[in-house]
């Protein structure tokens, strides 16, 4: 099916984004329930085409029914992204939208319950633009990352601090959000790349952030903190960590590499090192 869409007249392949979620609609904690997934195609041209479960409407169809052709979803698209069981677009003139659970994006207190969700695409609801300054300057959003309870925003600081900020928002049943166990309508901050860009803790504005159902794990030269699963030292999915956790690479890497980043998701874990 994918082939119908001639990779080559659309310059090729930009960007990928895949959700994945609980077929019964739970929380992401259960190790038997199956994963339905849907996914987004961003050409270079600018088209997004979607596929997939559908289950919150994510695919664009606006319906909720599964979507076994590749929709033609949008177009005139810079970068795609994966929320808490929702995509999250940049448009060519700096729009920011979103389709699919309004919950993971908000919580389901503030979207007004946890199956709410949007079938076409929409602006992002006003607590994510207002506190994260996005109604004002969108083009500071870098990166957004999401699993079951949890998203996560990267945001740019004003030109030549260096400085990337982490926020999350979402239900936050378990704490990944590392702040506490509370919903959050509107994102709050929970790391940031450094204090300096030359003296900080990271010492570059380079940032890991690994987003999973209900975890978050960032990290940098001098070490990871992990608050949610512990997809990154334990992959079991039985170690819910509250209150987070650091942790220094030399207890996975060996004292004589020097960190270079990590990747990591609920089947497995990378890290990379220089000797």
């Amino acid at each position: 099916k994918l082939a119908n869409f001639h990779l080559d007249s659309k310059d090729g392949i930009k960007e990928l984004a895949v959700l994945s979620y609980p077929i019964d609609k739970s929380d992401g904690t259960s190790s038997t329930v199956s994963y339905v997934n849907s996914l987004a195609i961003l050409y270079a041209d600018g088209l997004l085409v979607l596929t997939g479960a559908n289950m919150y409407g994510e695919c664009g169809t606006g319906d909720r029914s599964e979507c076994v052709y590749p929709n033609e979803s949008i177009r005139s698209i810079k970068h795609v992204w994966r929320a808490d069981r929702a995509f999250v677009v940049e448009t060519f003139d700096n729009e920011i939208k979103y389709i699919g659970c309004t919950a993971g994006l908000i919580g389901s207190t503030a979207a007004g319950g946890n199956d709410v969700c949007v079938t076409q695409w929409t602006a992002l609801p006003s607590q994510i633009t207002t506190t994260l300054g996005l109604d004002k300057h969108p083009e500071r959003l870098l990166e957004v990352c999401g699993g079951m309870n949890n998203t996560c925003w990267v945001i740019g600081a004003p030109e030549g601090e260096g400085i990337w900020d982490i926020y999350g928002s979402g239900n936050n049943t378990y704490g990944s959000l590392h702040v506490d166990k509370n919903q959050h309508a509107n994102p709050v901050k929970i790391a940031e790349t450094s204090q300096d860009p030359v003296t900080g803790q990271w010492n570059n504005p380079a940032l890991n952030l690994e987003v999973h159902d209900n975890s978050v794990i960032y990290g940098g030269p001098d070490g990871y903190w992990i608050a949610g699963y512990d997809f990154l030292r334990n992959n079991s999915q039985l170690n819910l960590v509250y209150p987070p956790e650091h942790g220094t690479w030399a207890a996975l890497t060996g004292s004589s590499e020097t960190y270079k980043w990590f990747m990591c998701g609920p089947n497995g874990a990378v890290v990379a090192t220089e000797r």
